[in-house]
């Protein structure tokens, strides 16, 4: 084993291994050598030589390899000089054995050097001058992504390094050929890998040289740094996206190191503070901000210096004339703080507060103009020297609202200002819809008699804005006034619109408090008074007439059949007639009457200080308007009413009243009378009304109900066709009811639908006796009103009867009224299909008494049609009626339907229809309608063609 002795840069020993131990003892040198220089090593062999070899490699940064000889050891020793960045690393190896073992040693020194560089971590390449590769260890063939360094030896090391690099590589080779010696510093190379990746290293490069100190070539060590370059760029990439985000923000921030010294500033932070950036860095914040010491920012910020913790406060800077947001936080031995200005902020928490209290009092229903006043004190509030004017708007004029502060001799000047552009700057500003400013009155030569009139009250400039509603209407205008001349600042500009928009809402609460107020007793439709604001007046006039001792009348005005109108034509064309008849009425009513709509088709009218002989004139006049023709949608309409009047003569019960107007309204309507007063008689009637309904609501269930059936022929032979079938009411204590007493009222209350369904059960059920009985081609009609018929679900109710009972549907015939079928049409025509598909005839009854009818008959699906017995009854030739029976028959006869005539009394008239040509008949002459158990055989006093009475 060779003897190494390895040095720093200064030349002390720091290491000595075994072999120079022995080495050194051979020759009788001392052994220990740690931290000795090398120079007293040999002072009496060498003198000044080993110095002059040691630093010659040193300071080449080459091997050196020579001979030391020992005169008293008889021998020397070779020594071998490595010169390092650290130091040097010198081999000893006693030559005094002989050449051959000196070779020994030789080679085994070589192997030594060669397993060292194969087996160190750093990778190893030697160069020419001219750039060609010499040699690579194992570990530079790895780094490059080669197998085996031939694929690589002989190659230009320029085709390894980028482009970029390259000069820099060339420059360095050429000083060293030029003789610039030494270390070089580190280079830091991208090296392109096999595979075209791309290896970051760090090179040290060492020179080679030959005998003639030329160079010629270089050792370099490579260093794979490419985890390091990458962890370098993401953070310089991280510190150039927080420079950049800190300069793109829109909050100032600014840092400070732990001496308080400016360490970054952001260009809104500089902006902020109205200093330049370079004037800031570096120094102290202290000095810079002298007004912050003893205060609230220092102690927030000691806080954060000092306990290392986040705070946030708000501060106000008088230099400034700010308010701060301050968040502050520790940032490296420092901190860093975020900061904006709040002052609009801060103003308008102010400006909030106030507005609350301003829509607190509105909601509360103060007065507008204290509401107004109080914007206008919250607009002088905040901006000290303005003076703040609110008008209204009144049709095409504005006028004065509030001016707490402006001179009165101002105010009453401008108290009415017209909407228009030459107006001044409250007139145009309503006129236009935008905000007008004037910034010198002195130096503006518009609106000459408002300057003039500012000026001579100390008023330099104004603001005037529009009050808008929100759909944009012009409420009004909100004017401030300087007396000091130049432009509004932004500040005032946006309270000025947060003041006009609270005093939009405060107007618009109160307008709409007052419609609300108007809707809530008028009726949306007429605007006539409704039932409320009715009931208020009555109650008003009942007093007056009992102080004054004067009479009321009091009338009720209802539409007869005005529904009708509306199925018919649709509620459009019924609203047209209702508004016209308002109309109508408004003409004959009197100052201090009141006209409401208290219904859909009711109107009551109240009539302070009117005698009975007055109001009937006064209805009458009324009566004859409302039925006068109404032209609507290019038709006709003709309208009756029916009007109860009762009177007020000594003060009393003002419900009373309009009961009492009701009853008399029902008899008129009853009697068809157009007018009636109110008799106590009629309170009888109403409670026998009352009574029938309630005795009628148990009739089914009592069985108290019946039926009895009217025969129907054949007019040619006589032949039974069909019963129909008609409801009788059989009272325990008032005996048989009329059909035209109970009937009415049963369709008004809603009870015709359980008594109607009743009725189709049991003709039904009697239908299929009288038929199991022989009667094979009977046929039963059952009449349906109008509330079963457009009932929901009456289809089915049909359906379900007829399987429940077992009836052939071809045994079924419904009547349906005209005026039923004519109130929806289209509608009328869908359940007529659907009954038809059941296999169900359908008639028209009483036809011809309704309206609109031959239009609508053709698209119908019918199979019968019923002549009314008002054109039956007295037919004979000269009948006015016998053009309409004839017209009749016709139609039917065209459109395929069979005609049947009621009310057949005489045989005259049977004869004639005939001769007509109607189908079927019935009547009296024929058979009085029967109970079931007496109905068949038929016993009529019907003679048919040829026949003759005995």
């Amino acid at each position: 084993m060779d003897a190494l002795v390895m040095y720093d840069l200064s030349w002390h020993c720091v290491y000595v291994n075994l072999a120079a131990q022995r080495v050194f003892e051979a020759l009788g040198l001392p052994v220990d050598q740690g931290g000795k220089t090398a120079w007293p090593l040999f002072p009496d062999l060498i003198g000044g030589a080993l110095e002059q070899h040691l630093l010659d490699a040193v300071q080449h940064q080459a091997h050196r390899s020579f001979e030391l000889p020992f005169a008293d050891a008889g021998g020397g020793v070779q020594v071998e000089v490595y010169p390092s960045a650290h130091g040097a690393a010198v081999f000893f190896r006693n030559i005094t054995w002989g050449r051959n073992a000196q070779q020994l040693q030789l080679q085994a020194s070589e192997e030594r050097y060669r397993h060292l560089v194969e087996t160190m971590r750093e990778g190893m390449a030697v160069v020419t001058v001219d750039f060609r590769i010499d040699y690579l260890n194992p570990q530079m063939v790895r780094l490059l992504g080669y197998q085996e360094a031939g694929e690589v030896l002989g190659r230009s090391a320029l085709d390894f390094i980028g482009s970029a690099f390259q000069t820099q590589v060339r420059r360095q080779m050429e000083g060293r050929r030029q003789g610039i010696q030494g270390v070089s510093e580190p280079l830091e190379l991208p090296l392109a890998r096999r595979g075209g990746t791309t290896l970051w290293v760090e090179v040290s490069a060492t020179p080679l040289m030959n005998q003639q100190q030329e160079v010629t070539g270089i050792i370099g060590l490579f260093t794979d740094i490419t985890e390091r370059k990458r962890i370098e760029t993401e953070l310089l990439e991280r510190q150039t996206f927080a420079q950049e985000l800190l300069e793109s923000i829109t909050d100032a921030f600014c840092a400070c190191d732990a001496e308080w010294n400016f360490t970054y500033v952001n260009a809104q932070a500089a902006g902020l503070l109205r200093r330049r950036t370079i004037d800031l860095l570096g120094r102290k914040c202290w000095d810079v901000f002298p007004e912050a010491v003893v205060g609230v920012m220092e102690q927030h910020l000691r806080i954060t210096m000092k306990e290392r913790r986040t705070v946030e406060f708000e501060v106000y800077s008088p230099q400034q004339r700010m308010w701060f947001q301050l968040h502050a936080y520790p940032s490296g031995d420092g901190i860093a703080v975020c900061f904006r200005n709040v002052s609009l902020r801060k103003a308008a928490e102010q400006v909030e507060q106030a507005r609350n209290q301003i829509l607190e009092r509105t909601v509360r229903g103060e007065p507008l103009e204290i509401i107004l006043r109080e914007i206008a004190l919250l607009v002088e509030g905040q901006n000290p020297g303005l003076l703040s004017y609110v008008m209204l708007r009144r049709g095409k004029v504005l006028y004065n609202a509030a001016a707490p502060s402006l001179p009165a001799g101002f105010t009453d000047a401008v108290s009415s200002v017209r909407i228009e552009p030459e107006a001044g700057p409250c007139g145009a500003a309503a006129f236009l819809g935008v905000s007008i400013t004037v910034e010198n009155f002195i130096s503006n030569s518009s609106w000459t008699e408002v300057r003039e009139l500012a000026l001579m009250h100390g008023l330099q400039a104004c603001l005037s804005a529009p009050i808008l509603s929100g759909t944009g209407e012009v409420l009004g205008t909100l004017c401030a006034y300087s007396r000091t001349a130049g432009a509004f600042p932004a500040v005032t500009v946006d309270l000025l619109q947060q003041a006009r928009h609270l005093a939009a809402v405060a107007v618009e609460h109160h307008r709409l408090r007052d419609s609300l107020a108007y809707q809530a007793q008028h009726d949306a439709l007429t605007g006539l008074p409704n039932r409320t604001l009715f009931n208020t007046r009555l109650e008003e006039a009942a007093q007056q007439a009992e102080a004054y001792q004067t009479p009321v009348a009091l009338a009720l005005i209802d539409l007869d059949d005005f529904k009708g109108i509306n199925d018919v034509h649709g509620d459009h064309v019924g609203d047209e007639i209702l508004q016209e008849i308002t109309r109508r009425l408004l003409q004959f009513t009197r100052s201090g009457d009141t006209l409401a709509r208290v219904g859909g088709d009711e109107f009551m009218v109240i009539l302070p200080q009117t005698g009975e002989a007055e109001a009937e004139q006064l209805m009458r006049q009324m009566l004859h308007s409302v039925t006068a023709p109404i032209l609507v949608a290019e038709q006709e309409q003709l309208i009756s009413a029916s009007i109860g009047i009762s009177m007020l003569t000594n003060g009393g019960d003002v419900t009373h009243l309009q009961r009492h107007a009701d009853l008399a309204m029902q008899s008129a309507k009853t009697l068809k009378a157009g007018i009636a007063f109110y008799q106590p008689a009629m309170n009888r009637r109403a409670a026998e009304r009352l009574h029938l309904v309630q005795y009628l609501r148990r009739a089914v269930e009592l069985n108290e109900l019946e039926l009895h059936y009217q025969p129907q022929v054949n007019l040619i032979d006589g032949t039974l066709s069909g019963m129909e079938a008609l409801v009788r009411w059989r009272h325990p204590l008032w005996g048989t009811v009329a059909p035209l007493r109970f009937i009415p009222v049963a369709e008004e209350t809603g009870l015709i639908i359980p008594i109607g369904e009743w009725v189709l059960r049991e003709a039904c059920r009697q239908a299929v006796l009288w038929r199991r009985q022989g009667y094979k081609q009977l046929r039963i009609a059952v009449n349906v009103s109008v509330l079963q018929f457009e009932r929901d679900g009456f289809v089915q109710l049909v359906a379900q009867v007829l399987e429940d009972t077992g009836l052939d549907p071809e045994a079924l015939e419904l009547e349906l009224t005209e005026s039923a079928v004519m109130r929806n049409v289209e509608e009328s025509v869908r359940r007529m299909t659907q009954l038809r598909a059941l296999g169900v005839s359908l008639a028209i009854d009483d036809f011809g008494t309704g309206y609109s009818s031959l239009s609508y008959l053709s698209r119908l699906p019918l199979n019968l049609l019923k002549i009314d017995r008002s054109f039956v009854t007295h037919l004979h030739q000269d009948s006015s009626a016998l053009p309409v029976v004839r017209a009749i028959t016709s139609l039917a006869h065209n459109l395929g339907l069979t005609t049947i005539a009621e009310g057949i009394e005489t045989q005259q008239e049977c004869d004639l229809l005939r001769e007509l040509g109607c189908h079927q008949g019935q009547g009296y002459l024929i058979a009085r309608p029967l109970p079931a158990s007496e109905a068949l055989p038929v016993q009529g006093r019907l003679l048919l063609p040829g026949q003759s009475r005995q």
